[in-house]
């Protein structure tokens, strides 16, 4: 549970403490095992402990006992061995948060290259949850300290400065403020964002309760965006069909299981998550996000009334009521089109004058270009 672990992280549990493992009935032995390797299966458990600072490069030793062979893995190549192709790719962004090339964006594992759609995927629906999250949750609550965040986080007093000269120079508070140094962090997450470095840092600012709404938050909108940890349902499904196999006592027969289930699982799922029934499947907050200029809205209210009453009883974002009040616009507007299944644009003479009306149709069509909506 990732709660186990952080309680234990906090209470100054060594992130890199290894052990020793002996199978007599495989005569295989592993040393130097560390706690990334046992939560190979685990996303979040291997973000927080990355976060925390353990290290991704120690290496597994193992030993055949009988044959005296000696081989080694770290915990990337552990988790792209046993499967866990997501935690594979999380690692190997941990290692290279340090070292950014300038060929970031092209930059991808060879080893788990036959799932890069369903990864990157992925990736860009764990970036707009986190925006979410900075527009909802930390704008509200972070206060007079988005500075010491920023600081946390990797900003300098530079930007910070910049930042804060921005928004006062455009009349805006400490809410607008918080969400800029914050998108700043984001943006610079050119491959796996990991919400816990935010974590760990309010907990280094004793505020822990908000750090806490924040991981709750990020479960909610996962399950509401339709995602989860597909690892974990793959182990799952793989030992469901060895249970089933030794119902029927036959030994070969748990073993052809474990061979066919793993790879028709993981066949199924590829294909499932890159169709656009995946996406018609995934749980979103708004059926539909009206881009329409407020000069029509008086009879473009009526129309979302009879879209949001029976038979269709559609949820509609719409701007005067959903958009987050303090919150920068175009930041209200990407939150909308993100968490929307479908965008309807209501093109009109007012429509095409307005600025902020083609800053929605500039986002829509983003979205259009980078996924199947």
């Amino acid at each position: 549970h990732v709660e186990v672990v952080q309680q234990l992280l906090k209470a100054g549990a060594d992130v890199d403490k290894t052990m020793e493992l002996e199978a007599p009935e495989t005569k295989m032995e592993w040393t130097n095992i560390s706690p990334l390797n046992f939560a190979s299966g685990h996303m979040d458990i291997v973000n927080l402990l990355v976060s925390a600072g353990a290290d991704t490069t120690c290496p597994v030793i193992t030993k055949n006992t009988v044959t005296g062979e000696v081989g080694e893995e770290s915990p990337f190549d552990f988790a792209v061995g046993y499967g866990y192709h997501l935690t594979a790719y999380t690692l190997w962004s941990a290692s290279k948060r340090d070292n950014v090339s300038h060929e970031a964006d092209h930059e991808f594992p060879s080893e788990i290259s036959a799932h890069q759609y369903a990864i990157e995927a992925r990736r860009q629906t764990e970036k707009s949850i986190i925006r979410t999250l900075i527009i909802t949750i930390l704008s509200e609550h972070v206060g007079r300290r988005w500075r010491e965040l920023g600081r946390h986080l990797g900003l300098t007093d530079v930007e910070l400065d910049d930042i804060e000269r921005r928004c006062n120079l455009n009349l805006r508070g400490l809410k607008e403020m918080t969400v800029e140094s914050l998108l700043v962090w984001l943006d610079r997450q050119l491959y796996w964002p990991n919400i816990f470095d935010v974590w760990w840092a309010l907990q280094d600012m004793q505020m822990a309760d908000l750090a806490d709404r924040v991981l709750q938050t990020l479960t909610d909108e996962r399950n509401l965006a339709g995602v989860k940890d597909e690892v974990e349902e793959e182990y799952d499904e793989v030992y469901d069909e060895e249970d089933d196999s030794e119902q029927k006592g036959s030994e070969k027969a748990k073993a052809a299981a474990k061979t066919r289930a793993k790879p028709f699982f993981k066949m199924f799922k590829n294909l499932f998550i890159s169709s656009p029934v995946s996406r018609w499947l995934r749980k979103f907050r708004f059926d539909a996000f009206v881009s329409a200029n407020q000069r029509d809205f008086s009879w473009v209210n009526e129309w979302v009334q009879q879209l949001e009453s029976p038979p269709y009883n559609l949820k509609i974002c719409v701007h005067h009521r959903d958009f987050k009040s303090g919150v920068p616009i175009t930041h209200n507007i990407d939150w909308a089109v993100a968490n929307s299944r479908k965008i309807l644009m209501v093109i009109s003479p007012n429509y095409l004058a307005s600025n902020w009306c083609k800053v929605e149709l500039k986002a829509a069509i983003e979205k259009e270009l980078s996924s199947d909506k």
